[in-house]
């Protein structure tokens, strides 16, 4: 198995991947079938997949019209189920690496993994930095979170599209 873990970890997937929809995960290879569907909430605009957008099928906001949110409770979002065992570290996402779509606005997501405070990150790199670069040639922009020692077992994980534009490609659970 080639280690597919950023610079960033130095940890490895959790065995093979497996389709989930809307987006792919890592998980364990006895799950042979998808779950059904995907929990979501959009006060304004809907979420959609995406069939063909990115190197999965996306999963984004659609009306790039959208306002920005301050707290990730009031934003659209998407949710899963994960199965954390022993020896998971890290979770991670991957997205397009869009630009922010407005200018004076970012390009921001909030993760949140059980009863957990969310977690804010922007994928927006300068116009044509090493980070712009780098995410533009993988093909993904990404941001983890370390898995806390008390956070094991089924876990909702939870990501909440703060502004528009951002198009979510896949969700890793790593292993140390």
């Amino acid at each position: 198995m080639t280690n597919t873990a950023t610079a960033a970890t130095s940890a490895t997937p959790r065995s093979s991947s497996a389709r989930v929809e809307p987006a792919s995960i890592i998980i364990s290879p006895i799950m042979a079938t998808p779950p059904a569907g995907y929990a979501y909430q959009a006060k304004q605009g809907d979420i959609a997949r995406i069939e063909g957008l990115g190197y999965t099928d996306g999963v984004m906001v659609r009306k790039f019209d959208t306002p920005s949110y301050l707290t990730p409770g009031d934003a659209p979002y998407v949710e899963y189920e994960l199965d954390i065992q022993e020896g998971d570290s890290v979770v991670e996402v991957r997205s397009l690496p869009t630009l922010r779509v407005y200018e004076g606005r970012d390009a921001r997501y909030a993760v949140q993994l059980g009863n957990s405070k969310p977690q804010v990150f922007s994928i927006h790199a300068g116009d044509f930095t090493a980070e712009w670069r780098w995410n533009v040639l993988r093909g993904y922009a990404s941001r983890s979170i370390t898995i806390p020692n008390a956070c094991k077992g089924k876990q909702k994980f939870r990501i909440y599209y703060l502004d528009p534009g951002i198009v979510l490609q896949e969700v890793l659970v790593f292993s140390n």
